[in-house]
């Protein structure tokens, strides 16, 4: 546990959020539990993590004695529910796959289905929004026509100069989202540097409602998940439960690879970040391999302890707080000088770029469209300057 002085009910959600509850934990929980917990308090801080799904099997196993009745038939509902919808996109995108195929694409989901099923056995056991496919560059405007042509998806708005490694759409129904990715990651963090011939060189399969679908190498989904995390200053504990669950499933990993191709890709902090945050929150036994030449541990107290903070504080960080305190910690978080170059450089175009926001709702006509880069640094201000 991080030295953090934290409620029962945030200890509570951290032991149940564990990937294995060994005789250790379980003591700790039953424990907990005798002391009375508020069960509307841990249910919010649930869902506020997303982990709700993750902890689900747990909560019926230990709190169901004492968890208030209409509580706990709200959970019920809400996991039955998320199984239904979990089912839909895991139906839809192996119906997106079978279209990509037919037309000669190679495609490759990640984390989303993929991930729950990975790394929790069980397609219901994790909460996602949309659903993540990876092309290579030379498909990715044909895959993107075939969405908008012949699956029915309408583009969203985006930026698409600030965010090129990846395009959101939306189903016409609205109701399942995709995003469809070119690159892993882009520069608005860490511009991933696998690319997809390299990625798909070790690619696997694994079976998806009865479907034999591909899906990246355990070595490269590790590492994935690492920059995801980290590219959101793991302000959410369902990431950091993710990771250390899919860690949990992959008992034969090689560690000494993983390090050394993270060290090469320059991921190599964030991976011994993803790692600790595990240990000190879910009691993930550290792998000794993968602690060879890396950063002693105090280099990386600060960034744990304001990732602590952030997720255990009684206010969480609102968005214009997040618009500058986010980039600072990217920065500590990012362990390589050119990174972090590169990363400054795309913050200020993005400072400098007008959303699709700032132009719909600016007076200007397309004529004096130059003129939103002037005015979109004063949105900005007006903003942060309007925050309560």
């Amino acid at each position: 546990m991080p030295d953090l002085e934290l409620s029962l009910e945030a200890q509570l959600l951290l032991y149940l959020s564990r990937p294995d509850i060994d005789d250790f934990t379980a003591a700790h929980i039953r424990n907990l539990l005798e002391k009375g917990i508020d069960w509307s308090s841990l249910m919010a801080q649930a869902n506020h993590h997303w982990v709700t799904m993750q902890i689900y099997p747990h909560l019926k196993q230990f709190g169901q004695p004492s968890i208030p009745s209409d509580l706990l038939t709200q959970v019920d509902a809400s996991f039955f529910a998320n199984t239904a919808r979990n089912l839909l996109m895991a139906t839809e995108l192996l119906d997106l796959l079978k279209l990509f195929t037919d037309h000669g694409i190679l495609a490759v989901p990640f984390k989303g289905a993929t991930l729950a099923v990975s790394a929790y056995g069980n397609l219901a056991r994790r909460k996602f929004s949309d659903l993540d496919i990876l092309v290579a560059p030379a498909d990715f405007h044909k895959a993107l026509a075939l969405l908008v042509e012949q699956a029915d998806y309408r583009k969203l708005p985006t930026t698409f100069s600030l965010y090129p490694h990846e395009y959101p759409l939306v189903s016409r129904e609205g109701d399942v989202f995709v995003d469809l990715h070119q690159q892993i990651a882009g520069r608005d963090f860490f511009t991933f540097p696998l690319s997809f011939e390299e990625l798909t060189q070790r690619l696997q399969e694994m079976t998806l409602l009865d479907t034999t679908i591909p899906c990246f190498h355990p070595e490269d989904t590790i590492l994935i998940l690492c920059v995801h995390g980290s590219k959101h200053c793991w302000d959410h504990l369902g990431w950091i439960c993710d990771f250390a669950a899919y860690v949990h499933a992959q008992p034969e990993l090689d560690w000494n690879n993983i390090r050394q191709r993270a060290k090469v890709l320059g991921c190599d902090r964030m991976l011994y970040l993803a790692l600790s945050l595990s240990q000190d929150l879910l009691g993930l036994p550290f792998p000794e391999q993968a602690t060879l030449h890396l950063e002693a541990p105090t280099a990386l107290a600060s960034i744990k302890n304001q990732i602590y903070q952030r997720c255990f504080s009684a206010t969480h960080p609102s968005a214009p707080t997040r618009t500058w305190s986010n980039p600072v910690l990217q920065l500590h978080i990012l362990g390589r000088w050119q990174d972090r170059i590169l990363y400054l450089l795309w913050f200020v175009q993005k400072i400098l770029t007008p959303t699709y926001k700032d132009v719909a709702q600016s007076p200007l006509s397309e004529k004096f469209h130059f003129l939103n880069y002037l005015l979109r640094p004063l949105r900005l201000a007006g903003l942060w300057t309007s925050k309560p």
